[in-house]
């Protein structure tokens, strides 16, 4: 078992090298244009479980290690030396890589104090948000706010809903529509990308949890009937692409802002 535990511990050390040099240098974009399919998603397919496949191994060898360690007699100095070889091999990288995620890893901003930092600062991409209100008006009422700055495969978003005045709503509407390139009766992401002529818009990120639809059923990431949905833009495709726009509902007096890039 020792030896099984050190030898599995170098394998997954080689297949990890060897998966972080394709996806840093591997001419995924080069092969894409001359294959008859997405070649690029099926090799960023296979990287991913390669990926999963090397921190099997490290558990495996770790717990083949300790295994090894625990059974083995203390007079057999080379197998407890390639015992505790293949657990140190196969949790310093385990270990590294969680202590990372705590670190590094980004949470969603929900602080409505944030807003004007977000705005103007931390979105990366200022096109997408040029629709956005400068700050918070002092009008606005139930504000919530969720931004996200994407993590790795994960997209980004920034979104702000606010109840502004009867008057006000009906303006932004009227301003909002004659600039639409889409705009859906409630519905979320998947429906109205999916719809026919349809585009990709938003999950309601800044929905109250018990928001509902007019069925009465809670409605998972879409919009209530009420909202009108307006793509104001989208680019790229279902994988990797952008859109932006606004949902009004009149009845609630309410608007969302919404950026999304994933």
């Amino acid at each position: 078992m020792a030896i099984a535990s050190f030898s599995i511990a170098l394998i997954g050390w080689f297949l990890f090298v060897v998966t972080y040099l394709l996806a840093m240098f591997f001419p995924f974009g080069s092969l894409a244009m001359i294959s008859s399919f997405d070649l690029t998603e099926v090799i960023a397919f296979s990287l991913t479980y390669s990926m999963c496949l090397v921190h099997l191994m490290w558990l495996l060898s770790i717990g083949l290690g300790v295994g090894a360690f625990v059974t083995t007699k203390v007079q057999h100095l080379k197998g407890s030396v390639l015992a505790i070889g293949g657990v140190v091999l196969s949790a310093v990288p385990i270990i590294c890589g969680i202590c990372l995620l705590l670190i590094v890893f980004p949470n969603e901003v929900t602080k409505v104090s944030k807003y004007k930092e977000l705005r103007h600062e931390l979105w990366h991409s200022p096109t997408l948000i040029a629709h956005f209100p400068d700050e918070i008006p002092d009008s606005a009422k139930d504000i919530r706010l969720s931004y996200f700055p994407g993590f790795l495969q994960g997209g980004a978003w920034f979104q702000v809903r606010m109840t502004l005045p009867e008057d006000t709503i009906g303006q932004l509407f009227e301003e909002f529509d004659s600039k639409k390139l889409k705009s859906f009766r409630g519905g979320g992401w998947s429906d109205h990308a999916n719809s026919d002529g349809g585009v990709p818009t938003t999950f309601f990120r800044t929905a109250e949890p018990d928001y509902r639809d007019s069925s009465g059923d809670v409605a998972a990431g879409d919009f209530p009937e009420d909202f009108v949905v307006m793509a104001l833009g989208t680019s790229g495709n279902w994988n990797h692409g952008t859109s932006h726009g606004v949902a009004i509902s009149k009845p609630r007096n309410q608007i969302v802002y919404w950026a999304d890039d994933w």
